[in-house]
Order: C-alpha cells, then sequence, then structure tokens
C-alpha cells in the first residue's frame, strides 16, 4: 500500500472513542422511544381532564341564561306581591345580556374545540343549537313581551330559547368527554351538574307555572290533581333525591380514593363547600314538593299563590347555587387531575434525563478507561517502532559494508531484546485492555 493509500485510509477512519460514543448513543433510541409513550400516555390521560374542565367553563354562562330565561317567563307571567314587575323583567333583560357576553367570550375560547361549529352540531343533527339562534329567539322573547298585547305563543318562545340551551349543554358535554368521566368521585358529580340538575331546573319551573296557573283559576279538575302529583313525584324522586344519591357517592369516593381508581387525592373543598349549599337546596326543595303535593290533594286551592311562587323561586334559586356550586367543585377535582398528570410528566421526564445522564457518564468512564491505556500504548509502540527501524538499518548498513563485527553485534542484540520486552509488556497490557486479563504473560 503506497503511503498516499494509507494516508487516506487512515483519514477515513473513526476513532475509538468515536465508536465507543455512537455504539452507546445507538442505545439512547429505544430510550427515547420508551419515554415518548410514557409521556404520551401521561398525555392522554390528562388531555381528558383538560377537556373536561372545558365542558364546564362552557356551562356555566349556559346554566346563567337558562336560569334567567325562565325567571323572565315566571315573571312575565306572575310577579309576587311586593315585586315591581318591570324593574324585575329589566334587572333580568340585563343579566341575559351580560350572560350573552360571558358566552361569546368562552365560545371563542373553547367553541372550535367542542365542535360548536356548523359542521360539529350538523354531525349530531343539532343545527340549531348556536349562539345566533338563541339570541334570535331571545330576541324575539323582548320584542313579544314588549308589545302591547300578550302573543298566544309566548310560552312556545320561552320554551323554545330554553330548549336551545339545553341541546347546547348536551352537545358541550358529549364534545367534552364529560359524560365519559373514567373517575369515580368526579363521574358522580359529573351526573350532577350534566344529568340531574338541568331537567330538574326546567322541571321546577313547569311545575312553577302550572301551580299558578290552577291556583288563579280557583279550582283543580282530577287531571289538574294528577299532574301536580306527577310533578311532585319527579321533582322528589327524579330530581332531588337522584342529586343526593349522586352527590353522596362522589362525597364517598372522594374521601375514598384509596380503594377506587382514584389516586388523586381528596378535595377538602368539595368536601366542605357543597354540604350547606346541598342543605340550602334539600329545604327548599322539601318546602315547595309539600306545597306541590298540598295543592294536588283537593280540587279548591289550599295554597296562597304569592306562597307557592315564592317558594317555587326559592328553590330555583337553591338549586341554581348548587349547580353552579358543583361546576365550581368538579372544576376543582378536574384541576387536581390536571396537576397529578402534569406532576408525574415532569418526573417522567426528569427520570429519563437523570437516567441518560448517569449512562452518559458511565460510556464516558469506560471510554476513558479504554483509550487512556490504548494512547498511552500507541504512544509505547511509536518509540519502539524507530528503535526497530534504526536496528534493521545499522544491520543492514554493517553487512553492506562488511563491518560487522562481534561488539557491533551484541549491541544491536542487546537493542532488540530490551525492545522485545518492552513489545512483550506492550502486548500483555494491550490484551488486558482488550480481553480483561493477559494469556501471552502467562506463558
Amino acid at each position: 500500500m503506497s503511503k498516499a493509500s494509507m494516508e487516506k485510509h487512515q483519514k477515513t477512519k473513526l476513532s475509538i472513542a468515536l465508536k465507543i460514543f455512537l455504539v452507546a448513543a445507538s442505545f439512547t433510541l429505544p430510550i427515547g422511544v420508551l419515554v415518548w409513550l410514557v409521556v404520551e400516555n401521561i398525555n392522554l390521560n390528562r388531555d381528558v381532564a383538560v377537556w373536561e374542565y372545558k365542558g364546564c367553563e362552557y356551562q356555566v354562562p349556559l346554566e346563567n341564561l337558562m336560569q334567567n330565561i325562565q325567571d323572565h317567563q315566571l315573571t312575565f307571567h306572575y310577579a309576587p306581591t311586593g315585586v315591581d314587575k318591570s324593574q324585575k323583567l329589566a334587572s333580568l333583560k340585563t343579566k341575559i345580556e351580560k350572560n350573552f357576553e360571558d358566552l361569546l367570550a368562552v365560545n371563542a375560547k373553547h367553541g372550535v374545540d367542542l365542535q360548536f361549529t356548523a359542521e360539529g352540531l350538523a354531525k349530531r343533527s343539532r343545527q340549531t343549537a348556536t349562539i345566533p339562534n338563541l339570541k334570535d329567539q331571545w330576541s324575539q322573547i323582548v320584542s313579544a313581551t314588549s308589545a302591547q298585547t300578550t302573543p298566544a305563543d309566548l310560552d312556545a318562545k320561552y320554551d323554545a330559547a330554553v330548549a336551545t340551551v339545553q341541546t347546547m349543554i348536551t352537545h358541550m358535554g358529549d364534545t367534552s368527554n364529560l359524560i365519559l368521566d373514567p373517575v369515580l368521585d368526579s363521574y358522580y358529580l359529573m351526573d350532577v351538574v350534566l344529568c340531574a340538575m338541568p331537567p330538574a331546573q326546567t322541571r321546577l319551573a313547569a311545575a312553577i307555572a302550572k301551580g299558578r296557573e290552577l291556583i288563579q283559576k280557583g279550582s283543580l279538575t282530577a287531571q289538574d290533581r294528577t299532574d301536580l302529583a306527577v310533578f311532585g313525584a319527579l321533582l322528589q324522586s327524579s330530581d332531588q333525591d337522584r342529586i343526593n344519591g349522586s352527590l353522596k357517592t362522589s362525597f364517598n369516593e372522594n374521601l375514598n380514593t384509596a380503594s377506587t381508581n382514584s389516586t388523586y387525592g381528596t378535595s377538602s373543598s368539595f368536601q366542605g363547600n357543597i354540604p350547606p349549599i346541598q342543605k340550602n337546596y334539600n329545604d327548599a326543595a322539601a318546602e315547595f314538593i309539600k306545597l306541590v303535593n298540598q295543592l294536588a290533594s283537593s280540587e279548591t286551592p289550599s295554597v296562597k299563590i304569592d306562597d307557592f311562587v315564592n317558594a317555587g323561586m326559592k328553590a330555583r334559586e337553591a338549586i341554581f347555587k348548587l349547580e353552579l356550586a358543583s361546576i365550581k367543585e368538579l372544576q376543582g377535582l378536574l384541576q387536581i387531575r390536571i396537576d397529578y398528570f402534569n406532576n408525574r410528566r415532569t418526573v417522567a421526564l426528569a427520570l429519563a434525563a437523570l437516567a441518560l445522564l448517569i449512562a452518559g457518564l458511565i460510556a464516558y468512564a469506560i471510554t476513558r478507561s479504554i483509550v487512556l491505556p490504548l494512547n498511552k500504548l500507541a504512544r509505547t509502540l511509536g518509540p519502539g517502532a524507530t528503535l526497530l527501524s534504526g536496528c534493521v538499518t545499522q544491520i543492514s548498513d554493517a553487512f553492506k559494508s562488511g563491518s560487522m563485527d562481534k561488539d557491533t553485534t551484541a549491541i544491536i542484540c542487546d537493542e532488540l531484546d530490551a525492545h522485545s520486552t518492552d513489545m512483550k509488556k506492550t502486548v500483555v497490557e494491550l490484551e488486558t485492555v482488550v480481553f480483561g486479563k493477559s494469556t501471552t504473560g502467562n506463558k
């Protein structure tokens, strides 16, 4: 091999240190894939809670809208003694306009994610569940209630607006995956805020309207009394009992997280804030249900209209307060879960980084333990090769000149013997570096 070819060959070869580094680095590829899979799994679990949190934010202005639109309807038809009807209606109108502003703001934030788009609503046959449509329905109500005469379809307009709000709540529950909450404490709390309370709120409004109408009429037919009895039974079993049952389960599961699939801990806020609000609702609901059943017990109204309406409005106010408080606490449970997965992701990444750092240090130490002895051996072999070349040259020159004598031969042999000894030591050291032990040195 020519000198030029040898230099070119030497330039294209990788150093042993770089080769060891590349071998070590190749093992980071599967580690990196495993870390990515772990983090991706954590993110998927975290995102479930994040999307549910978005749903809770979207539901708040919808609940406020439903409460105020229904209160506007009840007040328009009847205001208890001592209540300024026109002032109350104006106040509710202002609140509803503010509710629309809040809804538009949260829709700008989460509307696309929660599929409040033409395409997303059309997929579920909910094309009318839009903010523009709801605002148009409210505008029709405002125009109708401002007219000199009350249109015959006024209540149908109110009912249509409330139905739109309820459809939007259902859509939000589906697209945010709230309806599929995977943890028991938040699942049962979700059942309260998403499935139990919205129909209960509407049923309360319908019961107030029905009872008010019958009291004003002054007599009750058998069908009227049956209708009221049905209202009383549904308000008790389908609404109050279900709400209390789901809240009880949610409380218990939140306390007993160690025995469930939840590892997120107990929420002291949930355990402390909801019970007094729940008690206020139970007291108000029980009083109104009692009046509904009392009204259904005879053909002649035995309940004063103001007492009936006031009790119903008090129950509605209590259930909406419980609704909003429960949504807030549900957000708290979801935030605890989000924080848990954020911390878990941070720990996973930190441990992976620490493992890679330790592996890198070990690889560096091993590389250093190999390269330094080899460098030392290379420095030893270099002078030895020079000495061997010199000895060969001396022998060649002596033979050519015919001056090869005993003394010269002895000197050259001593030099070669010394070099041979050094070479044997070098071979022993090289075998020790490569194989961990020397077989030559034992011979």
